[in-house]
């Protein structure tokens, strides 16, 4: 049980997240100052051709009384030139400035709009429980799914419905965590995929009990069991990205799933030539579990980890991109990954599928920049599916996905 500092800590991290949106915003202001500065020089820009264009002017005047009417002549037209030109440049120094006027007025029309989106999501998060179940009305059996250092699983009934029951350990309740779990309950409560373990409900009483549907196994049972085809490893490894794009693609903000692995990628069985359907699970929980009895935020499981998993600053996508290659390589190998970066470099060596060989080798690079996106990867298992075994593409935007 993790005792009140351990929670405390929670708190900081959290806090420092918040902070590091705070300086975001922060950042965007800055930039919106340094655009004002650039139009304040192009102002003074502007002001020293018109000073240039009143000495020439006044030079004019000047020769004027010097030369005969004929060089007069001649040096006004070459005055007249030399105006037209200086016309020419202030006339593109207005189009910069308006330019740079519109820029500053989009930047603060985004500023305003993130701004707002930031209060509604935050103020909905507190506020919205629809999803809260009475703890009455759920009946734990005695068929335990799996165990874990921060909650135990097994079978439920909810309103007649066999469900999966996630009992959390014991938490301390403080305005912080009941804050922080009621946030990541109610997004979990608006996540709508096919290949996403469906959240059901959650209570707020006691001890929290988070409800989903309930699937056959796990890939990581599967894969402990027999070699999967290559027809199975496909299907598998695009549901999988299919999940992952959607809660990437999630607004106001992407949802990082932070622990893609095989125990949570559960199965069922379908009519679908592979045999399986697979949904990603835990995606609603991965905030809420992530900090060990230091304060440090642990990055999932270490063996399919990114390197910038331990730093939430850098936290994006691209790290569950990381720990998806990883997770292709184990399918491929039907082994556990090995826990250190360079091992597993050599591992992923090993895989002989050669078009798999080169998105699982491609996923774990150092850079997250360099990553595929899981667009990408779901494009690229789409050419595979439908090149190796004729199948139709699947295709998430043919997908219906229903909101509440």
């Amino acid at each position: 049980m993790k005792s009140l500092k351990e929670k405390e800590r929670e708190a900081q991290v959290y806090s420092q997240q918040l902070e590091q949106k705070e300086r975001e915003e922060a950042e965007k202001e800055q930039e919106i100052r340094r655009y004002r500065h650039q139009l304040q020089e192009k102002d003074r820009e502007h002001q020293v051709v018109l000073q240039e264009k009143d000495l020439l002017i006044q030079q004019k005047d000047e020769e004027h009384q010097k030369v005969t009417e004929e060089a007069l002549q001649q040096k006004d037209r070459e005055n007249q030139e030399v105006l037209q030109q200086k016309d020419i440049v202030i006339l593109e120094k207005d189009r910069e400035l308006q330019e740079k006027d519109r820029e500053l007025q989009e930047k603060d029309r985004e500023l305003r709009q993130s701004q707002e989106a930031v209060r509604r999501y935050q103020q909905q998060a507190l506020t919205d429980d629809h999803w809260v179940i009475n703890k009455d009305e759920v009946t734990l059996t005695k068929e335990e799914l799996g165990r874990g250092s921060y909650a135990v699983v097994t079978v439920g009934i909810f309103r007649g419905l066999g469900v999966a029951v996630k009992s959390l350990h014991t938490i301390i309740i403080s305005d912080f965590n009941l804050a922080l779990f009621s946030r990541e309950m109610n997004i979990a409560s608006q996540v709508r995929h096919p290949n996403l373990v469906q959240f059901i409900g959650a209570t707020k009483v006691g001890n929290p009990l988070i409800l989903t549907e309930l699937m056959s196994t796990s890939l990581n049972q599967e894969l402990r069991r027999k070699q999967l085809t290559n027809q199975q490893i496909l299907s598998i490894a695009q549901d999988v990205a299919l999940g992952l794009n959607y809660l990437h693609l999630f607004k106001p903000q992407p949802i990082i799933h932070r622990d893609v692995s095989s125990p949570n990628i559960l199965l069922k069985p379908c009519t679908r030539p592979a045999g399986y359907e697979a949904k990603v699970a835990d995606y609603g929980t991965a905030k809420l579990v992530q900090v060990d009895s230091t304060g440090t935020v642990m990055p999932g499981n270490p063996a399919y980890a990114a390197p910038e998993a331990p730093i939430p600053d850098q936290h994006s996508p691209a790290m569950d991109v990381y720990s998806y290659s990883v997770l292709l390589m184990e399918m491929n190998l039907c082994s556990s990954p090995e826990m250190t970066t360079a091992e597993r470099e050599v591992q992923s060596g090993s895989v002989s599928w050669s078009d798999m060989k080169s998105l699982i080798q491609r996923g774990p690079n150092a850079n997250p920049r360099a990553r595929p996106t899981m667009a990408q990867v779901i494009d690229i298992t789409s050419l595979d599916i439908s090149s190796l075994f004729q199948l139709e593409p699947i295709n998430d935007n043919n997908i219906k996905i229903q909101y509440d």
